[in-house]
């Protein structure tokens, strides 16, 4: 026997967000590539942007943050290089796309010249194949593309894999495993179900002293609290009301954070931007969120990588520019020098960390947080 959710909300609730909305054809040729992120010493603050090709600044954006995972990229090159040469160049086309793009911009001209920003054209051109969400070149919203290119690339990695049992870079990266428990708060009969998500969706907050804004850690440990739900239990028949508790189960590589800045408002039935300030924090932690199990392992922080901002008053217009951390000299040993440069299309400029964290308090929309693995 079951506790019977309600029709009043469901689990993934906590998951809900809402959608906002923001020619010259080359053929496709992939560079394999050793390091997306190499670069040497006399040119290690040369960051190439994206080409915006009409109202594309939530692609150029949302790439520009998953770049800042070079784990991802590297153990994702190495997956197409092995399974393209199987099944041929089209196997993998969207793969194929997001590395070319990973490539491109990080290549630079002879004689000291900056090379001009990347053309996406063959990664939007791809991801259109598969669907009509960003046909055309009307603003996007920046999170729905970024949640849609992940999980695409996982679909084409399933699909090329088949039934081979091996480690997808999406899942190492991008999979966070939640146990998600109900318990009768009459009879404290307990109903459970993993789930899989690949980001959190999280709320922004108040706090009641404006000298200390809200910050990232509060928005999670608001995601995880437990909740009351109103919920008739099968198992005695009497209780109208259940308890939910979500633990981790498996902690990801990267972490995707997508604050819900875009409300729908009941009167007007239009979006309104909350413009709620938000400390992001240079590290977060989800050990006090994990089960028993995760718990008596190591702890593991994340450390901030990349932040997608919103820049505007209304959720139908805007603009969005990244904030993303990059190697700017390589080393010897995992210690590689690195910079924070600020990403506006195809302009990329050096920052620094104080600056992205200031600046990013009222208009963060992504924050993308990295283990010391990634």
């Amino acid at each position: 026997k079951k506790l019977v959710m309600s029709p009043t909300e469901t689990v993934s609730d906590k998951q809900a967000s809402y959608s906002v909305y923001e020619q010259q054809k080359s053929p496709i040729s992939c560079k394999i590539i050793t390091n997306p992120y190499k670069s040497s010493p006399q040119e290690n603050s040369r960051h190439i942007g994206l080409k915006n090709r009409g109202n594309t600044c939530y692609l150029n954006s949302s790439l520009q943050m998953i770049f800042s995972v070079p784990g991802f990229v590297l153990a994702l090159q190495k997956m197409y290089k092995e399974f393209h040469q199987v099944g041929g160049d089209e196997t993998m086309p969207l793969t194929k796309a997001f590395l070319k793009v990973a490539s491109d911009v990080n290549i630079s001209l002879s004689g000291g010249q900056k090379k001009q920003a990347a053309d996406p054209y063959d990664l939007k051109e791809a991801i259109d194949t598969l669907t009509d969400k960003f046909a055309g070149y009307e603003q996007r919203d920046a999170h729905e593309f970024a949640s849609a290119l992940i999980d695409y690339i996982h679909d084409e990695l399933i699909r090329v894999t088949k039934d081979q049992k091996v480690s997808l870079p999406t899942d190492d990266y991008f999979r966070l495993d939640v146990k998600v428990c109900l318990t009768c708060n009459s009879c404290k009969y307990i109903r459970c179900k993993e789930e899989l998500y690949r980001h959190l969706s999280i709320e922004l907050g108040k706090n009641e002293n404006e000298d200390h804004p809200w910050t990232v850690n509060q928005s999670l440990e608001q995601f995880f609290v437990p909740e009351v739900r109103e919920i008739r239990c099968e198992e005695c028949d009497v209780g109208t009301t259940a308890t939910q508790t979500i633990q981790v189960m498996s902690r990801p590589k990267a972490l995707l954070l997508h604050l819900k800045r875009f409300i729908v408002s009941e009167a007007t039935m239009s979006f309104r931007k909350n413009r709620d300030r938000i400390i992001c924090g240079e590290s977060i932690s989800l050990d006090k969120f994990c089960d028993n199990s995760l718990k008596n392992k190591d702890k593991e922080s994340y450390n901030l990588r990349g932040v997608v901002r919103h820049i505007g008053g209304t959720a139908s217009s805007g603009h969005y520019t990244a904030d993303c951390e990059r190697i700017c000299e390589e080393t010897e040993g995992s210690q590689n020098k690195k910079e924070w440069v600020a990403f506006n299309d195809g302009v990329a400029k050096s920052t620094k960390l104080e600056e992205v964290l200031q600046k990013n308090e009222k208009s963060a929309y992504m924050i993308m947080y990295g283990s010391d693995v990634t």
